[in-house]
């Protein structure tokens, strides 16, 4: 992991571009200020995977918000399936 060094003004100046590199190479930032006590250190925390959600997840969580010919369908994650399923065949 690469360290490197800045003043307070540099990082104010090209925060975004530091923290995109922070994020995406793992870089760690020491940030000095003779303001300061101590100097401010900016890295991540801990990587994490994310998981990628399948089509059929976004309907799930999509439950209760459908709405429909029906005042009330207590099955709603069916319809979300059978809409998805619809408009998939009709695109082909």
């Amino acid at each position: 992991m690469a360290i490197v060094i800045m003043n307070s003004t540099e990082v104010r100046k090209n925060f975004f571009t530091i923290l995109d590199r922070v994020v995406n190479e793992g870089v760690e930032v020491i940030v000095e200020n003779k303001n300061l006590s101590s100097n401010v250190r900016i890295i991540v925390d801990k990587l994490k995977v994310k998981k990628k959600k399948s089509k059929m997840d976004i309907l799930d969580s999509l439950y209760g918000s459908l709405k429909s010919e029906i005042p009330y369908n207590p099955d709603e994650t069916a319809l979300a399936h059978e809409l998805y399923a619809k408009s998939f065949l009709d695109k082909k």
